[in-house]
């Protein structure tokens, strides 16, 4: 109680007004930096996400684009089998530099899968719509559910493993 006492009697003398003063300004400055620096550390890491979803909106069609291409493949020209060869790459580099879960094993899995479509365009076999359909839906799951996405691609590739 005593020293509550002494330190009352400290902080209201006259001749400590200016040290009083000089911590008061040093904690409502740290104050107001933790709140700022908060409150741009929660607009950077919204900016982070929305970059991220921009880029997942115009990287799905693409990459269904690159499916169909895929899907098509046996009966396109030198010169269209070429540039979907490049569309494919380009998907696949977008792809694995998104800053994102799972986007290495995305990429892995979608290159498989327009393979698999090649071959099925070059067989003629009829599955090309349902290998696209499963484009899709895993990677429009992936884009919105990334740990959900890797557990269908890691599905997805136990059961094309058995079918072979």
């Amino acid at each position: 109680m005593d020293a509550i006492k002494t330190f009352t009697n400290w902080l209201t003398d006259n001749a400590n007004l200016g040290m009083v003063v000089a911590v008061g300004v040093i904690i409502g400055s740290l104050l107001i930096a933790v709140v700022v620096g908060a409150t741009l550390s929660s607009i950077a890491r919204r900016r982070r996400k929305d970059a991220i979803e921009n880029e997942l909106n115009s990287l799905a069609p693409a990459v269904m684009n690159v499916g169909i291409d895929a899907s098509l493949y046996a009966s396109m020209s030198p010169e269209g089998k070429q540039l979907a060869d490049r569309a494919a790459i380009g998907i696949d580099m977008r792809v694995r530099l998104l800053n994102r879960d799972g986007a290495a094993e995305a990429a892995d899995w979608l290159s498989g899968r327009f393979t698999a479509l090649r071959n099925a365009s070059s067989l003629e076999r009829g599955d090309t719509g349902r290998i696209l359909d499963q484009i899709r839906e895993a990677f429009l799951t992936w884009a919105y559910e990334p740990k959900d996405g890797i557990r269908a691609f890691r599905r997805d590739d136990l059961e094309h493993q058995r079918n072979r």
